[in-house]
């Protein structure tokens, strides 16, 4: 065997940081790195969740089948179950990840892994990416045996939890005990079916970034994230009306800067970070409209501020469907939803920070009604955590739609979520 040369080590030591530019830079000093090095920099840079650093390795050349080494025999899929990131166990799929790769263990595999350690969501993408549900392990269990006994104890789930707990391991149950083919044909399948009837109620949408540090030049006026909103003459500050705090200037946007709305005016989004007594319970959230700006007036002593990111990206406006999870006036009835279905429904819509489309919803969303005509609003923007904002309602998996009356734009509404695949 091999010995591994200290700068070797040192590689994988900084994919464990979230130092991208580093792992670059020490990559560079090397014109050749063996698999075996790539692969275990990739294990540890998925393990820990480092998104930049995993494309940095694979741009690289790192394989994610080839079995890391330097003490952790597994592969990268195995490191992605422990982080439980869905953006980085998709990245790798996208780069030929096996999901049934025979690992230094016989006994396990990435999908065994996930669902005895409850990252259920992991679970469900394994599975739809074709991981064996059928396959045993161990000569006195397998991943349906495992699936089972984590459903029947779901009983000793905190009560806050139970709800959500029992919701999270019946449908990897389901796909494992009723869809053990379940791989990228059936999801292939499931996915025409739903978009062919989904396909009438198609929406604009366009993602959104926004810039990391703020820009001097920036125009205040535009749409951001941050900084002190412009508030009319008279207009109070919004207070929680859980902890009487003043709430966080969110987001700002100005609707003129997405011409396929067909809308103008401005929206401003604030919200609360304290949860009350249930520990995931949605925050307060509000949304204001108004027609123009005029005689409004930036203003930050009354209320708390977080550092503006203007808007740097706007992406090309593209079609999204609603899926099957969506309950609203108009929307076909779907009817009782398959488990193979349900877990394929998310790619419907765009899980991500946007203007328009439809909300990317993993558990059954009502769409809120306008006040004055009580038609359906349309969704106008979606924040995610782990997106442009690191945490948004209170949760790593939390998200927050702002909806807005196409009718009457006077009418918003904020609806939280603080669950999520």
């Amino acid at each position: 065997m091999q010995k591994w040369e200290p700068w070797e080590r040192a590689i994988c030591e900084l994919a464990q940081t979230a130092d991208a530019a580093r792992v670059e830079e020490a990559l560079a000093g090397h014109e050749h790195v063996r698999p075996r090095v790539l692969s275990t920099a990739l294990f540890y840079a998925a393990q820990n969740g480092h998104l930049e650093t995993v494309e940095a390795l694979l741009a690289r050349g790192a394989k994610p089948n080839v079995l890391a080494g330097a003490g952790a025999k597994a592969a990268a899929l195995e490191g992605t179950v422990r982080s439980a990131r869905l953006d980085i166990l998709k990245r790798l799929l996208e780069a030929g990840a096996d999901p049934n790769l025979q690992t230094w263990s016989k006994e396990s595999s990435p999908l065994m892994q996930a669902v005895a350690d409850g990252k259920y969501d992991v679970a469900r993408a394994l599975i739809v990416a074709g991981a064996s549900t059928a396959r045993a392990h161990a000569p006195k269990t397998d991943v349906r045996t495992v699936a089972r006994e984590m459903l029947n104890a779901v009983a000793h789930a905190p009560p806050e939890r139970r709800e959500e707990e029992t919701r999270k391991r019946k449908t990897v149950f389901d796909l494992v005990d009723g869809f053990p083919g379940a791989g990228p044909s059936a999801e292939t399948a499931a996915k025409k079916r739903m978009t062919k009837a989904f396909k009438p109620h198609a929406r604009q949408s366009a993602s959104v970034t926004f810039a990391k540090k703020d820009d001097a030049a920036f125009d205040e006026s535009g749409t951001h994230l941050g900084g002190e909103p412009k508030l009319a003459p008279g207009e109070s500050w919004p207070t929680c009306a859980d902890c009487a705090r003043p709430m966080i200037f969110r987001a700002r946007v100005r609707l003129d800067d997405f011409s396929f709305l067909g809308r103008s005016g401005v929206v401003n989004l604030f919200d609360c970070i304290h949860l009350g007594a249930a520990k995931d319970a949605p925050p307060a959230a509000i949304a204001r409209y108004r027609a123009s700006d005029d005689g409004c007036a930036a203003r930050a002593e009354d209320g708390a501020v977080i550092p503006r990111r203007p808007l740097s990206k706007v992406g090309k406006a593209a079609e999204e469907m609603p899926g099957p999870l969506l309950v609203g006036e108009g929307l076909p009835a779907f009817g009782a939803v398959a488990p193979l279905e349900r877990a394929v429904a998310h790619d419907l819509s765009k899980d991500a920070d946007k203007i328009g489309g439809w909300p990317w919803t993993p558990e059954e969303l009502a769409l809120p009604k306008c006040a004055v005509c009580s038609a359906p609003m349309a969704l106008l923007l979606q924040l995610v955590s782990g997106g442009n904002i690191p945490n948004v309602v209170g949760s790593s998996h939390g998200r927050m739609f702002v909806f807005q009356c196409g009718e009457h734009p006077e009418g918003v509404e904020v609806v939280p979520q603080t669950s999520g695949w």
